[in-house]
Protein backbone atom coordinates (compact mmCIF):
# COMPACT_ATOMS: atom_id res chain seq x y z
CA UNK A 1 0.00 0.00 0.00
CA UNK A 2 1.34 3.36 -0.86
CA UNK A 3 1.25 6.10 1.43
CA UNK A 4 1.09 9.54 -0.10
CA UNK A 5 1.65 11.25 2.60
CA UNK A 6 4.11 11.01 5.77
CA UNK A 7 3.55 12.37 9.40
CA UNK A 8 6.90 12.36 11.59
CA UNK A 9 6.95 13.93 15.58
CA UNK A 10 10.91 13.48 16.10
CA UNK A 11 14.17 15.22 17.48
CA UNK A 12 16.58 15.62 14.62
CA UNK A 13 20.09 14.99 16.09
CA UNK A 14 22.09 17.20 13.31
CA UNK A 15 26.03 16.49 13.17
CA UNK A 16 28.13 19.72 11.35
CA UNK A 17 31.41 19.42 10.29
CA UNK A 18 33.55 22.41 10.43
CA UNK A 19 30.27 24.56 10.56
CA UNK A 20 29.32 24.41 7.41
CA UNK A 21 25.66 24.31 7.27
CA UNK A 22 25.97 27.19 9.72
CA UNK A 23 28.67 29.11 8.21
CA UNK A 24 26.13 28.74 4.83
CA UNK A 25 23.16 29.92 6.87
CA UNK A 26 25.15 32.85 7.84
CA UNK A 27 26.49 33.59 4.45
CA UNK A 28 25.97 37.67 3.21
CA UNK A 29 28.31 37.57 0.54
CA UNK A 30 26.76 39.32 -2.41
CA UNK A 31 26.51 37.05 -6.16
CA UNK A 32 25.26 37.75 -9.22
CA UNK A 33 22.91 35.48 -10.70
CA UNK A 34 23.16 35.92 -14.67
CA UNK A 35 20.23 36.92 -16.70
CA UNK A 36 21.22 35.72 -19.90
CA UNK A 37 23.75 32.03 -20.12
CA UNK A 38 26.64 32.17 -22.15
CA UNK A 39 27.34 29.05 -23.25
CA UNK A 40 30.47 27.25 -21.93
CA UNK A 41 33.49 25.56 -23.97
CA UNK A 42 32.47 21.97 -23.61
CA UNK A 43 28.81 22.26 -25.20
CA UNK A 44 27.27 20.67 -21.64
CA UNK A 45 27.42 23.61 -19.41
CA UNK A 46 26.28 27.40 -18.95
CA UNK A 47 27.28 29.85 -16.91
CA UNK A 48 24.67 31.20 -14.74
CA UNK A 49 25.84 32.71 -11.72
CA UNK A 50 29.24 34.60 -10.16
CA UNK A 51 30.99 35.05 -7.06
CA UNK A 52 32.95 37.95 -6.18
CA UNK A 53 37.05 37.08 -6.08
CA UNK A 54 36.67 39.13 -2.72
CA UNK A 55 34.40 36.59 -1.00
CA UNK A 56 36.15 34.56 2.41
CA UNK A 57 35.57 31.13 1.26
CA UNK A 58 33.08 29.05 -1.00
CA UNK A 59 30.97 26.75 0.60
CA UNK A 60 29.49 23.75 -1.67
CA UNK A 61 26.58 21.31 -0.76
CA UNK A 62 26.37 18.42 -3.38
CA UNK A 63 23.44 15.62 -2.69
CA UNK A 64 24.50 14.07 -5.76
CA UNK A 65 26.83 15.41 -9.12
CA UNK A 66 29.60 15.33 -10.95
CA UNK A 67 31.67 18.72 -9.21
CA UNK A 68 34.73 20.08 -11.53
CA UNK A 69 36.47 22.93 -9.03
CA UNK A 70 39.49 24.35 -11.44
CA UNK A 71 41.72 27.19 -11.03
CA UNK A 72 41.81 29.99 -13.94
CA UNK A 73 44.38 32.84 -15.35
CA UNK A 74 42.99 36.10 -16.05
CA UNK A 75 39.94 35.85 -14.47
CA UNK A 76 38.31 38.47 -11.91
CA UNK A 77 35.23 36.78 -10.86
CA UNK A 78 34.50 32.73 -9.44
CA UNK A 79 31.81 31.57 -12.37
CA UNK A 80 29.61 28.75 -11.92
CA UNK A 81 28.27 26.62 -14.49
CA UNK A 82 26.20 23.87 -15.13
CA UNK A 83 24.23 21.56 -17.67
CA UNK A 84 21.02 22.10 -15.47
CA UNK A 85 21.04 25.27 -13.65
CA UNK A 86 17.14 24.95 -12.14
CA UNK A 87 19.36 22.31 -9.50
CA UNK A 88 21.09 24.63 -8.08
CA UNK A 89 20.80 27.54 -5.38
CA UNK A 90 23.43 29.99 -5.41
CA UNK A 91 23.19 32.50 -2.44
CA UNK A 92 25.95 34.27 -0.49
CA UNK A 93 29.01 32.38 -1.09
CA UNK A 94 27.19 29.36 -1.00
CA UNK A 95 26.11 27.39 -3.90
CA UNK A 96 23.94 24.14 -2.88
CA UNK A 97 22.37 21.64 -5.19
CA UNK A 98 18.51 21.50 -4.95
CA UNK A 99 17.02 19.85 -7.15
CA UNK A 100 18.34 16.71 -9.43
CA UNK A 101 18.08 16.11 -13.59
CA UNK A 102 17.05 12.53 -13.10
CA UNK A 103 13.69 12.54 -12.16
CA UNK A 104 12.73 11.30 -8.13
CA UNK A 105 9.26 10.38 -6.78
CA UNK A 106 8.69 10.34 -3.29
CA UNK A 107 9.84 11.20 -0.25
CA UNK A 108 13.31 11.34 1.93
CA UNK A 109 13.96 12.56 5.14
CA UNK A 110 18.02 13.60 5.72
CA UNK A 111 19.97 14.69 9.03
CA UNK A 112 23.54 14.37 8.68
CA UNK A 113 26.74 16.07 8.02
CA UNK A 114 24.95 18.27 5.80
CA UNK A 115 22.12 19.10 8.09
CA UNK A 116 18.71 18.44 8.09
CA UNK A 117 16.58 18.17 5.12
CA UNK A 118 13.87 16.50 3.18
CA UNK A 119 13.59 15.43 -0.41
CA UNK A 120 10.10 15.48 -1.65
CA UNK A 121 9.56 14.34 -5.49
CA UNK A 122 13.19 15.64 -6.55
CA UNK A 123 12.89 19.15 -4.36
CA UNK A 124 15.09 19.79 -1.79
CA UNK A 125 13.83 21.63 1.88
CA UNK A 126 15.63 22.43 4.02
CA UNK A 127 14.54 21.94 7.78
CA UNK A 128 14.88 24.30 10.53
CA UNK A 129 17.51 22.83 13.87
CA UNK A 130 16.91 21.74 16.80
CA UNK A 131 13.56 20.54 17.94
CA UNK A 132 10.92 19.42 15.47
CA UNK A 133 7.65 18.14 16.01
CA UNK A 134 4.46 17.59 13.41
CA UNK A 135 6.48 17.01 10.58
CA UNK A 136 4.52 16.59 7.30
CA UNK A 137 5.88 15.66 3.49
CA UNK A 138 3.65 14.31 0.50
CA UNK A 139 2.79 15.83 -2.61
CA UNK A 140 1.79 19.35 -1.69
CA UNK A 141 5.07 19.70 -0.05
CA UNK A 142 6.82 20.14 3.74
CA UNK A 143 5.25 21.08 6.71
CA UNK A 144 6.80 22.00 9.95
CA UNK A 145 4.79 22.76 13.03
CA UNK A 146 1.89 23.91 10.95
CA UNK A 147 3.86 26.02 8.66
CA UNK A 148 5.09 25.38 5.42
CA UNK A 149 8.28 25.07 4.23
CA UNK A 150 9.51 26.51 0.93
CA UNK A 151 11.98 24.49 -1.56
CA UNK A 152 14.97 25.75 -2.01
CA UNK A 153 14.79 27.46 -5.50
CA UNK A 154 17.52 27.61 -8.69
CA UNK A 155 17.87 29.56 -11.49
CA UNK A 156 15.77 30.16 -13.78
CA UNK A 157 18.08 29.78 -16.63
CA UNK A 158 17.39 26.80 -18.99
CA UNK A 159 20.14 24.04 -19.60
CA UNK A 160 20.21 20.45 -21.24
CA UNK A 161 19.15 18.65 -17.82
CA UNK A 162 20.28 16.07 -19.25
CA UNK A 163 22.32 12.82 -17.70
CA UNK A 164 24.01 12.95 -14.18
CA UNK A 165 23.63 16.47 -12.34
CA UNK A 166 27.35 18.66 -13.40
CA UNK A 167 28.41 21.76 -11.84
CA UNK A 168 31.74 23.79 -12.70
CA UNK A 169 33.42 26.24 -10.38
CA UNK A 170 35.99 28.62 -12.45
CA UNK A 171 37.95 29.99 -9.74
CA UNK A 172 40.83 32.34 -10.14
CA UNK A 173 44.18 32.18 -9.34
CA UNK A 174 44.38 34.48 -6.99
CA UNK A 175 41.49 34.00 -4.88
CA UNK A 176 42.93 33.49 -1.53
CA UNK A 177 40.10 32.32 0.31
CA UNK A 178 38.98 29.06 1.95
CA UNK A 179 37.11 26.24 0.38
CA UNK A 180 34.36 23.63 1.66
CA UNK A 181 32.86 20.70 0.41
CA UNK A 182 30.03 18.50 1.52
CA UNK A 183 28.82 15.61 -0.64
CA UNK A 184 26.34 12.72 -0.59
CA UNK A 185 25.20 9.86 -3.04
CA UNK A 186 27.61 8.98 -5.97
CA UNK A 187 28.84 12.50 -5.96
CA UNK A 188 31.68 12.60 -7.93
CA UNK A 189 34.38 15.84 -6.64
CA UNK A 190 37.37 16.69 -8.82
CA UNK A 191 39.64 19.53 -7.52
CA UNK A 192 42.63 20.60 -9.84
CA UNK A 193 44.02 22.83 -7.21
CA UNK A 194 44.09 24.64 -4.33
CA UNK A 195 46.25 27.12 -2.27
CA UNK A 196 46.73 29.72 0.65
CA UNK A 197 42.65 29.48 2.39
CA UNK A 198 41.58 25.94 4.33
CA UNK A 199 40.40 23.01 2.22
CA UNK A 200 37.75 21.19 3.94
CA UNK A 201 35.74 18.26 2.77
CA UNK A 202 32.97 15.51 3.83
CA UNK A 203 32.32 12.43 1.95
CA UNK A 204 29.02 10.83 2.70
CA UNK A 205 27.49 7.53 1.03
CA UNK A 206 29.30 6.68 -1.82
CA UNK A 207 30.77 10.04 -2.66
CA UNK A 208 34.25 10.28 -3.60
CA UNK A 209 37.03 13.19 -3.94
CA UNK A 210 40.11 13.27 -6.37
CA UNK A 211 42.11 16.45 -5.89
CA UNK A 212 45.39 17.82 -7.27
CA UNK A 213 48.32 20.22 -5.96
CA UNK A 214 46.82 21.92 -2.23
CA UNK A 215 49.60 24.01 -2.34
CA UNK A 216 50.48 25.68 0.97
CA UNK A 217 46.58 26.11 2.56
CA UNK A 218 46.25 26.72 6.19
CA UNK A 219 44.32 23.63 6.74
CA UNK A 220 43.42 20.74 5.42
CA UNK A 221 40.31 18.01 6.64
CA UNK A 222 39.52 15.15 4.51
CA UNK A 223 36.40 13.54 6.94
CA UNK A 224 35.56 10.35 5.17
CA UNK A 225 31.72 9.11 6.60
CA UNK A 226 31.12 7.07 3.63
CA UNK A 227 32.32 4.07 1.67
CA UNK A 228 34.40 6.11 -1.20
CA UNK A 229 37.85 7.22 -1.54
CA UNK A 230 39.27 10.72 -0.92
CA UNK A 231 42.69 10.90 -2.73
CA UNK A 232 44.93 13.95 -3.27
CA UNK A 233 47.90 14.04 -5.04
CA UNK A 234 50.16 16.33 -3.71
CA UNK A 235 49.40 18.58 0.05
CA UNK A 236 52.03 20.99 1.88
CA UNK A 237 49.71 22.32 4.70
CA UNK A 238 49.98 23.76 8.34
CA UNK A 239 47.38 21.44 10.18
CA UNK A 240 46.35 18.32 8.38
CA UNK A 241 43.52 15.52 9.43
CA UNK A 242 42.36 12.71 8.48
CA UNK A 243 38.88 11.02 9.39
CA UNK A 244 37.10 8.30 8.35
CA UNK A 245 34.11 6.95 10.33
CA UNK A 246 33.14 3.66 8.18
CA UNK A 247 34.87 1.60 5.16
CA UNK A 248 36.04 4.33 3.09
CA UNK A 249 39.63 5.31 2.37
CA UNK A 250 41.90 8.05 2.19
CA UNK A 251 45.38 8.21 0.31
CA UNK A 252 47.60 11.28 0.23
CA UNK A 253 50.46 10.21 -2.55
CA UNK A 254 52.64 13.02 -1.29
CA UNK A 255 52.07 15.41 1.36
CA UNK A 256 53.41 17.81 4.26
CA UNK A 257 52.11 19.31 7.62
CA UNK A 258 53.66 21.17 10.73
CA UNK A 259 50.31 19.14 12.92
CA UNK A 260 48.93 16.18 11.74
CA UNK A 261 46.04 13.53 12.93
CA UNK A 262 44.46 10.73 11.63
CA UNK A 263 41.72 8.46 13.09
CA UNK A 264 39.59 5.77 11.90
CA UNK A 265 36.54 4.44 13.31
CA UNK A 266 35.39 1.61 11.32
CA UNK A 267 37.17 -0.13 9.38
CA UNK A 268 38.43 2.00 6.65
CA UNK A 269 42.34 2.77 5.49
CA UNK A 270 44.30 6.09 5.79
CA UNK A 271 47.67 5.81 3.26
CA UNK A 272 50.15 8.74 3.48
CA UNK A 273 53.43 9.74 2.12
CA UNK A 274 55.62 12.11 2.99
CA UNK A 275 56.43 14.46 6.26
CA UNK A 276 53.36 14.58 8.77
CA UNK A 277 55.02 16.20 11.89
CA UNK A 278 53.29 15.79 15.50
CA UNK A 279 51.07 13.33 13.96
CA UNK A 280 48.37 11.76 16.60
CA UNK A 281 46.65 8.98 15.07
CA UNK A 282 44.02 5.90 16.23
CA UNK A 283 43.35 3.35 13.69
CA UNK A 284 41.06 1.36 15.62
CA UNK A 285 39.85 -1.72 13.39
CA UNK A 286 41.00 -0.04 10.64
CA UNK A 287 44.30 0.69 8.93
CA UNK A 288 46.79 3.80 8.91
CA UNK A 289 50.05 3.49 6.82
CA UNK A 290 52.33 6.83 6.78
CA UNK A 291 55.71 6.52 4.88
CA UNK A 292 58.21 9.09 4.01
Amino acid sequence: MRRSKVVIGMTLAIAVLSGIVMQAEASKTEVNVDKKAAPEGNGQTVRFATVPNSSPELILIVEDARVNVKRVPNSTEIIVNSNCPRNWHVEGRVIRQCGFATERRGTGLMADALGSRAIVNGQVYVLPGGRMSGLQMGKDGVVVGGQKIEPLKGSDIPGTCSGPDIVELQVPENFAGGLKIGSSGNSEIQVSSWKDGPFEVTLLGNSSLTAGKLDAVAKTVLDNRGKGKAEVGDVSTKVFVANIQGTGQVVVKRGSADMSNATISGTGSISLKGKFNKMQKDAGQGTINITE
